[in-house]
């Protein structure tokens, strides 16, 4: 049995001002870039990221941010594991919290709407393939890490339990949260 842990990145450090629906994009973008909160991980998640043989991240500064509080560094980092796109509107709409905003436009997404972003069903097809590269990492490395985000990691796990992993241990969506998956690798094979 190899194990693939998906582990969510460190807290970033943000205020959560009002603004304007349209205004998310600038919101993202700031999401994307600002630093991570500098403080002790616990010491389940540093057992973990240290059993790893090999260690995945996506391009986004947080992942590998999280990494660095354990001292590590990626073995690959790619754009496949970054978080799913959240949509926003062009239009402008009355001032919320940006933490109000983001999951009214994660539910728009989930249901369809995908304006400046990607599709949910185009995540999905990217977690896939995420999954798949996960899998081929557990081939040759008997514990692969990934370090990645709280949609995508689910939208991995789900793809990873289709082609027939076992969840040992869930500890929940919060950040710096993880699942450890199985899969018997003698009886899958990439197609």
């Amino acid at each position: 049995m190899s194990q693939i842990i998906l582990l969510r990145h460190a807290k970033v450090i943000i205020d959560n001002p009002k603004i304007y629906s349209n205004q998310m994009h600038e919101f993202i973008e700031r999401y994307n870039t600002i630093p991570i909160e500098d403080t002790e991980p616990p010491s389940m998640v540093a057992k973990l990221v240290d059993s790893a043989n090999i260690v995945v991240a996506s391009k986004l500064s947080r992942t590998v941010q999280t990494l660095s509080l354990f001292n590590k560094k990626p073995n690959l980092s790619s754009e496949i594991f970054n978080e799913a796109q959240l949509p926003y509107s062009n239009r402008r709409f009355f001032k919320l919290p940006d933490k109000v905003w983001a999951p009214i436009f994660r539910v728009a997404w989930l249901f369809g709407y995908k304006n400046n972003s990607e599709s949910f069903s185009e995540a999905k097809q990217r977690a896939e393939l995420g999954a798949d590269i996960l899998i081929e990492f557990a081939n040759d490395n008997r514990v692969v890490l990934l370090v990645g985000h709280g949609i995508m990691n689910r939208l991995i796990a789900k793809a990873l339990l289709k082609k027939g992993a076992v969840i040992k241990e869930k500890t929940g969506d919060g950040n710096l949260a993880y699942s450890i998956l199985e899969i018997n690798l003698l009886i899958y094979s990439i197609t």
